[in-house]
């Protein structure tokens, strides 16, 4: 293969993209593993939940003073294994909350599932 520089440039932006996933994914880890408290979580910050929905696009499905609302759902949905894979049903349970303007929210339920399961889950 040769490297053109269309080539570094798709490397580069996968790599980067790549290393804000890891981080997302830690820190979720983290805060489930209660190394990490809500309120800080919930801020605005590298790796937190709040710049995750920012950075995923998905922050618009919800009312910003929701976030904390949607980890809490988001955390009790994955305690429960049989859960934690099911992307259409925690979309549904997320709409039956109230949290998504009574819309059912799939591409915001699998990129935060993501979080929980990146290796079987990946976020449309």
């Amino acid at each position: 293969m040769k490297l053109t520089a269309e080539n570094v440039r798709a490397i580069g932006t996968f790599l980067s993209s790549y290393h804000s996933d890891l981080t997302y994914i830690s820190k979720f880890h983290d805060y489930k593993n209660g190394k990490i408290k809500t309120a800080d979580f919930i801020q605005k910050g590298k790796g937190s939940f709040k710049s995750f929905i920012n950075d995923f696009r998905v922050a618009r499905n919800i009312d910003k003073d929701e976030t904390e609302k949607l980890l809490g759902l988001t955390t009790s949905w994955v305690k429960t294994e049989s859960n934690a894979l099911r992307i259409d049903e925690f979309a549904e349970h997320l709409k039956q909350s109230g949290i998504s303007r009574d819309k059912t929210p799939h591409s915001l339920a699998s990129k935060i599932l993501f979080l929980n399961n990146p290796i079987n889950i990946l976020p449309n």
